[in-house]
């Protein structure tokens, strides 16, 4: 239940873009593959976050930072693998790690988060 509850946030978000959010941090960055670079969100609400890649596979993994600072893919709560743009609905408040993955199909990836 939990996880269709996350795909419908997801989906309303995304019928929603550019309409009804607002962007609170944006990076853009290279990972090589096989790698992982870390970021930290301390959000009082729910919030979503995207990447979106533009040279490679970028795929996302997050967790509640008190779970984990470094999510990867033995360690999270929220993932988005596919190829292109990534989106994770995150359903807590508080100190989020967020890990964004260079796939090892690719030397490098770039993308925006």
């Amino acid at each position: 239940m939990a996880k269709l509850l996350r795909l419908l946030i997801v989906f309303i978000i995304q019928s929603c873009l550019g309409q009804c959010y607002k962007i609170v941090h944006e990076a853009t960055s290279k990972v090589a593959g096989g790698e992982i670079k870390y970021y930290t969100y301390q959000s009082k609400s729910v919030f979503v976050a995207f990447v979106t890649t533009t040279e490679g596979d970028a795929d996302l993994f997050a967790a509640p930072s008190s779970l984990t600072k470094t999510p990867d893919a033995d360690k999270y709560l929220y993932t988005s693998a596919s190829c292109g743009q990534d989106v994770l609905a995150i359903l807590e408040p508080g100190e989020v790690s967020i890990g964004v993955y260079g796939h090892i199909r690719h030397d490098s990836t770039t993308y925006k988060l």
